[in-house]
């Protein structure tokens, strides 16, 4: 596999300019795409062994990967600026975050990173008959994950964490991996009417391997980091010259990622319990209910934040020291460790009536409530973006039991499709597709480091319940507002969003907004033509799909919604601000504490269109088969 971003235009620095409420303008070449580039190779060697003896079919096999990676993925190599608001790049003032990765061997531009891994697997299964209409299934996995090279050794970072028995060039154990599995299958009146099937077992899933590139990539050896905020941004002024990055040495560090040498691939204890029951006349009604629990889920910890010193006047979040005194080490921005947690659970609830025949009418409905809930969605391919995606009220190292990003809440899936032959060679068949679910999952943050611990976007917004609960500053000089008309304003937009005027003196929970139900019709027309030459049927199938076909009749039909503080639909870019940090009040009141300061901007509603899944598209596809 070849994966190698293609870069438009002249190499120019990313900026972002923050505009508060009414959003943000990024311009210049995004942060991570200058060095973007993969290759993969993977080889994949499989064989199974069936063995029928009486009632039993036994099966046992291996199933080997073995890859190569040779993975480069820098950010910022080219510079990347954040301004709080327009007027302060255009008069060339010091940005309020600047970030620069470069490369500290001499001679190597963009250093790249090679590592071999093998994940090798073996099972056996046996599918019992006890008796007539009921089979039992019983098996066991083992997988082996095993990583062949190590990441550079840092002797400095050895040195500062010699304590806690940390080193850059660890990886992770070979270790068994047990996913063992029990499953039944019972026709409860052996004629294939009532139908009740179920299963528990241990599953084992591969991550992607570009989170175990993440250490490959920033062992402090090859790469340097410059991440400045706050006053450390004073001396630096904006370069359109890729080549020529400002570089201040009193903020110069490095970024640390490393990956827990007891880290297990992902593993969940999974249950499932359904019946199948025919109805009569083709139609056949299902309920089945699923329950997964995390047993090896993905996280990401920081390990050079220190522990927060104390409480935030006003809304009583965790706060940090500010500046370097956050970090354990001012040498390294972060130390970013993958390991693993056992928090998180998902369940699903389906309940389904379906008929399917090859002549006629088809067609199936079926209701799902599905919940899952996680401590990090892991959204991200980077180590820092993972950390900084997942939005924390208090301490980022401990975060709480929250939605999760692939929430699904309600759905209801319908379909209804019919099919006529004629002319003996001709056939057309018609089918809609109804799907309507809840919204989609989102989070109210800020957009500033309120809290000290040196992320930007991961600060939940504090939902005010009266005008003395915040304190509100006008945008500008040229804001003629008073607090208490921006106050209004503010409740006006509390108010009349589902999610926060539910929540009033409450920290918004991560991805818990939801956007409204969506309602989408898809149009499938399908005209077949046969032609038999000999013992063999030659099919020419002309299709045409029309996606969101409700849109096509109404311009107010099939509108998906978005949350006006972002328009993305990515999970780890649904979450924004209405609200924009101003500082502190009164910082020298005493005991050096005051209760942050906001501006707000007027946002008219919660919602905004989906500019592109709001659209109806239509398709052409043709099909030749013998």
């Amino acid at each position: 596999m070849r994966d190698n971003r293609e870069i438009p235009g002249a190499p120019f620095p990313q900026v972002l300019i923050q505009l508060g409420a009414s959003g943000s303008i990024t311009a210049g070449t995004e942060g991570y795409s200058p060095s973007a580039r993969q290759t993969q190779n993977l080889f994949q060697l499989t064989d199974n062994l069936d063995w029928i003896k009486d009632n039993h079919h036994f099966t046992f096999g291996t199933q080997n990967e073995f890859f190569r990676f040779n993975n480069l993925f820098i950010q910022n190599i080219w510079g990347n600026y954040t301004y709080s608001s327009l007027a302060s790049f255009l008069n060339n003032q010091a940005p309020s975050v600047y970030q620069l990765t470069y490369s500290k061997i001499p001679g190597e531009q963009i250093p790249t990173s090679i590592f071999r891994a093998m994940q090798l697997g073996f099972y056996a299964q046996d599918e019992y008959t006890v008796t007539e209409g009921l089979k039992l299934t019983g098996g066991l996995r083992i997988d082996i994950p095993v990583f062949l090279d190590k990441p550079l050794a840092n002797a400095q970072f050895a040195n500062s964490f010699a304590t806690q028995g940390l080193v850059t060039d660890m990886k992770p154990k070979s270790q068994l991996l047990f996913s063992p599995r029990l499953g039944f299958n019972w026709d409860v009146l052996k004629d294939g009417s009532t139908i009740l099937r179920g299963g528990t077992g241990i599953f084992t899933g591969r991550l992607p391997y570009v989170w175990l590139g993440n250490a490959y990539n920033n062992s402090g050896v090859d790469l340097g980091r410059i991440n400045a905020t706050g006053t450390a941004t004073e001396p630096i002024r904006f370069s359109g010259d890729v080549n020529n990055q400002p570089r201040t040495s009193t903020v110069a560090t490095s970024e640390i990622d490393l990956t827990d040498k007891n880290f297990k691939m992902p593993q969940v204890w999974r249950s499932n319990l359904a019946l199948d029951q025919k109805l009569g006349l083709g139609f056949v009604a299902t309920l089945e209910g699923i329950y997964g629990k995390e047993l090896n889920a993905p996280i990401i910890q920081d390990l050079n934040l220190v522990e927060p010193t104390s409480k935030l006047d006003g809304d009583g979040r965790d706060l940090y020291p500010s500046g370097n005194a956050r970090l354990r080490y001012p040498e390294y921005t972060n130390v970013f460790l993958l390991t693993n947690t056992n928090k998180g659970y998902q369940y699903s609830l389906t309940a389904q009536v379906s008929r399917n025949v090859a002549k006629g009418v088809s067609g199936s409905i079926a209701y799902t409530y599905a919940q899952s809930k996680d401590l990090s969605s892991m959204n991200s391919t980077i180590a820092s973006t993972n950390f900084r995606n997942n939005t924390i009220a208090n301490n980022p190292n401990t975060p709480a039991l929250t939605y999760s990003d692939w929430n699904l809440d309600h759905r209801i899936i319908g379909t209804v499709s019919y099919r006529i032959e004629y002319l003996k060679h001709m056939a057309t068949t018609i089918g809609i597709v109804y799907n309507g679910q809840s919204g989609l999952p989102y989070t109210y943050r800020l957009n500033s480091d309120i809290n000290n611990d040196g992320q930007t976007q991961n600060d939940a917004m504090y939902i005010p319940k009266s005008a003395a609960d915040i304190v509100l500053l006008p945008t500008n000089a040229q804001d003629t507002r008073t607090p208490a008309q921006i106050y209004e304003q503010l409740n006006a937009f509390i108010e009349q969003d589902p999610y926060l005027s539910k929540h009033r003196g409450e920290f918004a929970e991560r991805n818990a907004a939801r956007t409204p139900w969506s309602h989408i019709f898809d149009l499938h027309l399908a005209q077949d033509f046969h032609i038999s030459s000999g013992t063999r049927k030659h099919t020419l199938q002309i299709t045409f799909d029309v996606f969101n076909v409700g849109n096509l009749i109404n311009k107010d039909w099939g509108l998906i919604k978005l949350p006006s503080i972002t328009t993305a639909q990515l999970p780890a870019t649904l979450s924004g601000s209405i609200l924009t940090f101003r500082g502190f009040e009164n910082p020298a009141t005493a005991g050096g504490r005051a209760r942050a300061t906001y501006s707000y901007s007027p946002v008219n509603t919660s919602f905004v269109n989906a500019p592109f899944d709001s659209r109806w598209r239509g398709q052409l596809g043709a099909r030749y088969s013998f």
